[in-house]
């Protein structure tokens, strides 16, 4: 996919760049992804790959952009070797009039990369998506929350900036606890959002608790509120 303007339930006032692409999802396989409806359809490029022609556009043109790369796909996957995210990143790296967002929910492979000069220019974020283990039926194969909230804690500490999205937001034990990891992170903000396609039937909270999950957040970092979650309002 070229570099394109985000529509949908994305994040707003965004770019994405796919940059590597194929398989019908990643190797985490979240029920929730929107990309696990291509399963089992023959016409869809089943092979990972780099998508060359998103290699050769000339990034400098225009003005300058936050853009969220390998949205296709997470950068984490196993199935991309530490020479294919080095490629990547290496790319991003060419243009830093522009911001790049890293989201990854295996953040602590990112550590291998924390001393490559992407970061002057980019965020590494991840997914939260509780602070229960809910199980693959609605979590997928990705390493765990506590996991992830331990890699961005090393990541933040290196001087990397971060941030998460709580999407989609599924049931926690409390507000207090949800927050205390998302804490952990260290993020300079935080999306809420919900399960946008409505694929899947995630176990979700009540509005009061993400109202109370809301305000708690709200005391270490800016929180965006995702149009798919208004309903939460």
């Amino acid at each position: 996919m070229p570099l394109s303007y985000s529509s949908g339930h994305m994040y707003g006032d965004i770019w994405t760049l796919s940059l590597f692409g194929g398989r019908f999802s990643c190797d985490f396989s979240c029920p929730y992804c929107w990309k696990e409806r291509f399963k089992g359809d023959s016409t869809t490029e089943s092979k990972h790959h780099f998508i060359e022609d998103d290699f050769n556009i000339d990034l400098n043109l225009g003005e300058p952009k936050t853009i969220f790369i390998c949205e296709g796909t997470d950068i984490c996957s196993p199935a991309l070797s530490n020479q294919d995210i080095t490629r990547i990143l290496d790319h991003c790296h060419r243009y830093p009039r522009h911001t790049f967002w890293v989201q990854s929910k295996n953040p602590e492979r990112l550590l291998e990369f924390a001393e490559h000069g992407i970061w002057e220019h980019a965020y590494i974020g991840t997914t939260m998506e509780s602070d229960l283990e809910l199980g693959q039926e609605y979590m997928g194969f990705a390493p765990s929350r506590a996991d992830r909230a331990n890699a961005m804690q090393a990541i933040a500490a290196s001087g990397i900036k971060t941030y998460t999205t709580l999407e989609p937001l599924m049931k926690f034990s409390s507000a207090k606890n949800f927050a205390a990891m998302v804490k952990q992170c260290n993020p300079e903000f935080v999306f809420i959002g919900r399960e946008s396609l409505r694929r899947v039937k995630v176990p979700e909270p009540f509005r009061y608790e993400v109202f109370a999950l809301r305000a708690e957040i709200e005391k270490f970092a800016r929180v965006i509120m995702k149009e798919n979650a208004q309903v939460w309002m």
